[in-house]
């Protein structure tokens, strides 16, 4: 059986590994989002690259883009925040794909130009 003392070591060795876990969840948020706004920016960039050429692009919805690659359709959700990168595309008209994640990336990643 722990005595008092040997409890409040245990609750305050506790406490700090929770403090250590918070400051770490915090940090990987951040990063994440971070990471998230880079990716946006890239695909922004490379909305207009597909006006410029021809590609048909556009918004599909208010957070999605969509790309008529050589390859397919692929999509690409952007956050709120970066909107203002998409927001002189053309409304998307065609009917999206149901396509899984590694579909879409495989076809982003060999794009039949």
């Amino acid at each position: 059986m722990l005595n008092a003392e040997e409890i409040n070591q245990k609750l305050d060795t506790l406490e700090s590994d929770m403090e250590r876990l918070v400051a770490e969840n915090d940090r990987l948020i951040r990063e994440r989002e971070s990471v998230l706004v880079q990716a946006d920016s890239w695909v922004g960039m490379f909305s207009q690259l597909c006006i410029k050429n021809n590609i048909a692009v556009g918004l599909a919805s208010e957070t999605v883009v969509a790309f008529d690659l050589p390859s397919g359709q692929v999509t690409w959700e952007f956050g709120v925040g970066e909107k203002h990168l998409f927001e002189n595309l053309p409304k998307y008209t065609k009917e999206l794909e149901s396509i899984d994640v590694q579909e879409n990336y495989r076809r982003i990643m060999n794009p039949g130009f």
